[in-house]
């Protein structure tokens, strides 16, 4: 991988393929990593199409929401302008690190569409519910940009700089700084064009049925008042029964098996992944992945030594008779056994200072097996040990360090935000745990999902994008009924303002979740198997998130909170 995420072999691959070509006509074919991306890059930018289906859904989606016509024209406009600033964040970004990660495009589009049709209905929906209780058209739109718009702000501010953690992981830098730079772009454009939009129709913005005056209580009629009420007298049930489910997943979370292996689900009809089969169905997989061994003849020539001779005898010796090696290609090797006429001088390097081999196991390179005996392999302080299957062994220790302090960082980062914003501790607490259950649930149900399902390996990263953008996006919510919730409360005391506040919010963020769980689960459409796993699981985790942590898990600890609270003020007055 080069500067900027470009990957010279991918790039080099169409002047190869033409070579290959000319010499071998049709019966030659080009294989390996760089060949296998290039052409993933050239199937998926034909699902491109997807995302132009997903736009007419989404306008549906808001018409159906909001009752009316003009807004699902309105949400097409902003969902375009949206990927439009997209793609110029996208453009700022390949200026600054020289280049751009191609995957990022599908990522940012469904992010983009997802999150600016959610703040525009949140703000859409506040206003309508203003003049439906009989506030006028000023004071409704007044309280919808103050309260609504104060929320989208707070919420963008998390989200950008929760995705901004992207820029730690290698080789998804540029994923960081295109989707920061995306959201704070999406979140001034949806708080400052659209209370205008809303100022210039008026209540026009809707149909006259669906702004029809209200009754007096006519939330108590909502199924989320009554889930909000249930939760509450219920409490410590539902929260043991979620956290009993939740622990053991949450264990799993960080021990969920995964492959390094990103040709995991790849097209088999690929030409390149046709030819890297072929290669490993006759002649096994370290054919082209073998085992890399360097020996260091401290600092001399092997030639001007005595006594040398028999180091790499017996290093030669040593990786023959090695569990699990199948041939070695070096200095006295004819591949199965010991040649003392199979000169050293022929895998010299730098002057003779390095003997190298290349060692072919019997393994899979990125099976368990491999893994362990390259792991013992290693051990062998001696000689200097490569290849893919020793890179996944240090990419693995270096993730169990990189991806802890990440996950940190981001819990760090929303807690701070939220805290602030909210000048409570409850909040971020209620919000960062629920989120992490459900992300907890959907990795246990991706890994069943894609093992017995899709017969796929988990694939590494997967665990990670999916804490990262789920705990950026879920703490979106929480922000939108936690503002809700502590209106209500203020204004009708926390007994009734509580599932009041869950009432005015829950049948919007329902729709957002389903909005959002459609926006980013259309990259499960998408022909590569880390893009299909990534959307399946945003499609779990929405529904979890949406209908269990907002429903339930949320109403109920803020009544064990609020209880708690309301237990120490007792004991101060007495």
């Amino acid at each position: 991988m080069g500067k900027g995420d470009f990957e010279p072999s991918a790039n080099a691959t169409p002047a190869v393929e033409k070579i290959i070509s000319n010499y071998f006509g049709n019966s030659g074919m080009v294989t390996g990593n760089g060949a296998i991306n290039q052409q993933i890059q050239q199937v998926t930018a034909r699902s491109a199409f997807i995302f132009g289906v997903l736009f007419v859904i989404l306008a549906i989606a808001v018409a159906i929401t909001l009752v009316s016509w003009k807004s699902a024209l309105v949400a097409l406009i902003f969902v375009s302008l949206a990927t439009a600033l997209g793609y110029v964040s996208i453009f700022i970004t390949g200026i600054i690190l020289h280049g751009v990660n191609y995957i990022v495009n599908y990522t940012l589009t469904a992010v983009a569409v997802g999150v600016s049709t959610d703040y525009l209905i949140y703000i859409a929906s506040r206003y309508r519910q203003e003049i439906r209780e009989g506030a006028n058209n000023q004071d409704a739109l007044s309280t919808a940009v103050s309260r609504a718009g104060r929320a989208v702000v707070i919420s963008g501010v998390t989200v950008s700089l929760s995705l901004l953690t992207f820029s730690f992981i290698p080789g998804f830098r540029s994923w960081g700084l295109v989707l920061f730079m995306a959201i704070l772009m999406i979140v001034a454009l949806v708080a400052t064009l659209f209370p205008a939009i809303l100022a210039l129709f008026g209540p026009g913005f809707f149909t006259r049925k669906s702004i029809s005056r209200v009754q007096e209580g006519y939330h108590t009629k909502s199924v989320f008042h009554r889930a909000a009420r249930l939760a509450s007298r219920r409490r410590v049930a539902v929260v043991a029964v979620i956290l009993l489910l939740g622990i053991p997943a949450g264990y799993f979370f960080f021990t969920v098996p995964t492959t390094y292996n990103f040709n995991t689900g790849v097209p088999a009809g690929l030409p390149a992944v046709k030819a890297l089969n072929t290669l490993e169905t006759k002649f096994g997989s370290n054919l082209i992945y073998p085992i890399e061994v360097i020996l260091p003849m401290a600092g001399t020539n092997w030639t001007n030594a005595t006594g040398t001779n028999t180091t790499i005898l017996s290093t030669t010796q040593m990786l023959l008779d090695f569990t699990g090696v199948h041939k070695v290609v070096g200095p006295y090797s004819n591949g199965t056994s010991l040649n003392s006429s199979i000169s050293p001088s022929s895998f010299t390097l730098d002057g003779g200072r390095y003997v190298y081999y290349l060692v072919y196991s019997d393994y899979s390179p990125y099976s368990a097996q491999a893994l362990q005996q390259v792991a013992h392999l290693r051990e062998d302080k001696s000689i200097i040990v490569g290849g893919i299957t020793s890179s996944v062994i240090d990419q693995k220790a270096e993730n169990a360090v990189t991806y802890g302090e990440l996950e940190i960082l981001i819990v760090a980062v929303i807690f701070a935000v939220l805290t602030v914003s909210f000048r409570s501790l409850r909040y971020p607490i209620i919000s960062i745990s629920g989120v992490f259950i459900s992300i907890s649930w959907t990795t246990a149900i991706l890994y069943f999902i894609s093992t017995y399902i899709l017969h796929q390996a988990l694939i590494y990263l997967i665990p990670i994008i999916l804490f990262i953008i789920l705990m950026s996006l879920g703490n979106d919510y929480t922000v939108f009924i936690v503002s809700s919730v502590r209106e209500y409360s203020g204004k009708m005391g926390f007994r009734d303002g509580m599932p009041r506040g869950m009432a005015s919010s829950g049948k919007v963020v329902t729709s957002l979740g389903l909005i959002l769980a459609a926006s980013l689960g259309s990259l499960a459409f998408i022909p590569d198997g880390f893009l299909e796993q990534l959307g399946i699981s945003f499609i779990i985790s929405l529904l979890i998130d949406t209908f269990i942590i907002r429903a339930l898990y949320f109403p109920s600890m803020l009544s064990i909170f609020h209880m708690r609270k309301e237990e120490i003020v007792l004991e101060e007055k007495m």
